[in-house]
């Protein structure tokens, strides 16, 4: 049973170091220039209401909502979260859903990488966590 709560333990642990690296990358891209005319990722989020219209910004809300449940260990809400953040960050590598003249920018990949990583640590923390569950069923 310890060695089921130390591997638990180090999954928490891990998956701290996970979403410790989504903000770093979110605000970094935060700072550095995301689309059209080197508009800074900052700009581009508060952009409201213009930025509504486009799915990908939608990705944000459903990047903060998913780092909450992460925070509170609900896995499947922030694994559900983080495919649709990665789903709608992602739409914008589609021409027709974006502006013609808008170009990404580096920010903008850094942006779509903080969502990636995220959806990969919930689905990493997300399996493991289940595998917990099944061996403390096992043990019991």
């Amino acid at each position: 049973m310890s060695e089921l709560k130390y591997k638990a333990n180090e999954t928490e642990l891990s998956g701290a170091r996970w979403a410790l690296a989504v903000v770093a990358l979110y605000m970094l891209a935060c700072a550095l220039p995301a689309l059209g005319q080197a508009d800074i990722g900052l700009r581009c989020l508060f952009a409201v209401p213009f930025v509504c219209f486009y799915p990908a910004w939608w990705a944000n809300l459903a990047l903060v909502a998913g780092l909450v449940g992460y925070g509170y260990r609900k896995w499947m809400f922030a694994l559900t979260l983080g495919i649709f953040a990665a789903a709608l960050a992602a739409s914008l590598l589609l021409p027709r859903l974006r502006e013609p003249n808008w170009v990404l920018l580096p920010g903008y990949y850094v942006w779509l990488a903080s969502m990636l990583i995220f959806l990969l640590a919930t689905v990493r923390v997300y399996f493991d966590a289940s595998q917990n569950r099944g061996r403390g069923k096992q043990d019991s």
